[in-house]
């Protein structure tokens, strides 16, 4: 989960709210806090530009899949139906 400024009341949601996961099943959330991390690169501006920012990071998981949502779209809701759909 890549965060922006002021995300204490999302860390601590998520944290709290999403124990759901299996290590077993190499399922988790990773959290990237807003940083500036090349020279010439500016805080997130928007989603895209926050995955674009942190493709290195994304990639290096090798996940199968990558849900990408808008902070106001992060709820508990069983994603399962839509990755097998994309199959």
């Amino acid at each position: 989960m890549i965060t922006q400024y002021q995300s204490h009341t999302l860390v601590q949601h998520i944290q709290r709210g999403w124990s759901l996961f299996s290590e077993e099943m190499n399922e988790f959330v990773d959290l990237l806090p807003a940083q500036q991390r090349m020279k010439g690169e500016n805080w997130y501006r928007g989603t895209a530009d926050a995955v674009t920012q942190n493709l290195d990071i994304i990639r290096r998981y090798k996940a199968e899949y990558v849900v990408i949502l808008a902070g106001d779209h992060i709820y508990k809701q069983d994603y399962s139906r839509m990755l097998n759909r994309s199959r």
